[in-house]
């Protein structure tokens, strides 16, 4: 026999009896040419259930039964009602009492949050069977938004995250997991400011993970027993292992994934392909997907990914903080903005930098020309002597001695040279051509320039211990050699 395709929509829920069969058999509630459900053949709408419950229209069908919107004819109100389909699950006695436990989950989380869909009454009708009546939500699955809008935000995700997390918290807090969160489970209703309001539904897989939970729990599933829905199971509830509630956490993170990108992070034409993926491989970065996501949430989707169940987030409440700090990071969008701004700015510098040298360049050739011409003007004429000595008289001589010509005088008066008895020396514009004569005037020997000799000033030490005072003669050898 053939290997059925594998169905997209989530809305089949799979119970596999050994994990040792070739391919897991994903179950729809209605596929063309199989027998419709059973309460399609015997009643419809206009049918009462129940003797009070009048039925108006389907409204959703899985594998383990179907809800319809129905009218409580005693409080004029309308219900959801769900109906078992017990032919699709082994045992209709095991169905009952897996039903009448979700209708006691439902109503005892109800209770303390108002995220999860509340369970008011359940039968039993002869015709029909088994039945619940629920509150009616009047909304849209995740997944009938998802398949209309496309994918959310990273806001809107948020806001989702944050309630079914309520929710879950709240069921695991009285030890209890879903066991099948998946997108058509999640009902959005809008709310007050266009903000979506999301109830938790369909515990009919649920789990009590404590025998003291005060409900009739079911019993146990058997060892390598498969339950829950393909795309959305964890890697140990893949492989019939003893889940807990980290199994929660890795549907919600898958849901979490489909909700921002669009795309189920395990996708597979067939489900040995599914199983193959999910057991075998990661799922892709988020981020090459959908490059306005931030970066972040690569690596938080690492960790709710991680095969190993201890390697995950440890409650719902550390992963959605953990999920809050994720979306701070920059997504892929805004680093190739900011590369494209800093490559802007470097390019800039580098523009301002060349723009700097040349103008440098250029004004030390338009120095160098001007230095060059300057040496063409003052070709043959003397040079001015570096090297200046004075006379008894006060006079500048030159290197050779002989007395220098008489220097023009400031047309400023009272400068400070001429008020200390110095004369300013005369203005002079030194080109490239002087500086030989320069040099070569500086280690001329001392000997070829006779110097005028001044006397020198004597030395007076004081003995040790005593201050001696300068004699006459000295201080007028001194002031004579000073002025």
């Amino acid at each position: 026999m053939a290997t059925p395709p594998c169905i997209t929509s989530d809305v089949d829920t799979a119970e596999v009896a050994s994990t040792q069969d070739a391919d897991v058999k994903t179950l729809d509630a209605h596929m063309p040419g199989e027998e419709p459900p059973r309460s399609s053949m015997r009643g419809g709408p206009g049918r009462t259930v129940g003797g009070r419950y009048l039925l108006l229209e389907r409204i959703g069908q899985g594998a383990a039964g179907e809800v319809w919107r129905a009218l409580d004819t005693r409080l004029r109100s309308q219900v959801a009602l769900k109906l078992l389909i017990p032919k699709y699950l082994p045992g209709e006695e095991l169905t009952r009492l897996r039903f009448r436990f979700e209708a006691q989950v439902e109503a005892r989380l109800a209770g303390r949050t108002t995220h999860v869909v509340a369970a008011h009454d359940t039968g039993h009708d002869p015709f029909l069977g088994s039945y619940m009546v629920m509150e009616y939500v009047q909304g849209r699955t995740l997944r009938e938004h998802l398949n209309k809008y496309g994918p959310m935000t990273v806001d809107e995700t948020l806001t989702l995250f944050e309630q079914v997390a309520e929710a879950l918290g709240v069921a695991h807090q009285d030890s209890i997991i879903h066991r099948d969160l998946k997108p058509s489970n999640l009902l959005l209703v809008d709310g007050p400011g266009d903000r979506i309001r999301v109830k938790v539904a369909d515990f009919g897989l649920a789990k009590g993970l404590r025998p003291d939970l005060s409900m009739d729990l079911p019993p146990r599933t058997a060892y390598g027993t498969i339950l829950g829905t393909l795309s959305y199971m964890s890697p140990e509830q893949l492989q019939g292992l003893p889940v807990n509630e980290q199994a929660d956490l890795w549907s919600l993170a898958v849901i979490v994934y489909e909700a921002l990108t669009g795309l189920s992070p395990f996708r597979g034409d067939t489900p040995s392909k599914v199983l193959t993926k999910l057991l075998l491989q990661t799922a892709p970065s988020p981020s090459l997907l959908r490059n306005s996501l931030p970066y972040g949430l690569d690596g938080w989707f690492a960790i709710a990914f991680a095969p190993e169940p201890h390697r995950r987030f440890r409650s719902v409440q550390q992963m959605l903080e953990a999920f809050r700090l994720a979306i701070t990071t920059r997504s892929a969008c805004e680093t190739t903005a900011s590369q494209k701004l800093r490559r802007a700015r470097n390019t800039s510098w580098i523009g301002t930098t060349l723009l700097a040298g040349a103008v440098i360049m250029a004004v030390g050739c338009t120095a160098a020309m001007v230095l060059h011409d300057g040496a063409h003007e003052a070709e043959g004429a003397p040079m001015e002597p570096s090297r200046r000595g004075h006379d008894t008289s006060g006079a500048m001589v030159g290197a050779q001695g002989t007395p220098s010509p008489e220097p023009k005088r400031s047309q400023h008066a009272g400068t400070t040279s001429q008020r200390e008895g110095h004369e300013v020396s005369p203005a002079h514009t030194w080109t490239l051509t002087d500086a030989p004569a320069m040099v070569d005037a500086a280690l001329a020997p001392e000997s070829e320039a006779p110097r005028q000799i001044t006397p020198a000033r004597r030395s007076v030490q004081p003995r040790s211990g005593t201050t001696a005072a300068p004699r006459r003669g000295a201080l007028e050898s001194d002031k004579s050699a000073l002025f």
